[in-house]
């Protein structure tokens, strides 16, 4: 391994470190209050569903189709 490859995988190394060990200390930490969780009905769920989230769904479904036909016109090769 190279000199840059080296520095590549410390650097690697020790942000999966910062980023587990701080998701570590929220998850041990946390206070989760039970007793204030929201707890929905079927209708809230599905007007949240529908009518809140459904035109960001759909969006993020269109780029999510358009990055997997560039994914694929990218790797296609082209016969001489």
């Amino acid at each position: 391994m190279s000199y840059e490859e080296n520095k590549r995988l410390i650097v690697k190394l020790l942000l999966s470190i910062v980023f587990l060990g701080s998701a570590t200390v929220f998850i041990v930490d946390g206070e989760y209050p039970i007793h204030q969780m929201w707890s929905p009905n079927l209708v809230e769920i599905g007007n949240s569903l529908f009518l809140t989230f459904g035109i960001p769904f759909e969006v993020a479904s269109l780029l999510i189709l358009a990055a997997v036909f560039g994914a694929i016109h990218m790797v296609r090769r082209e016969e001489p």
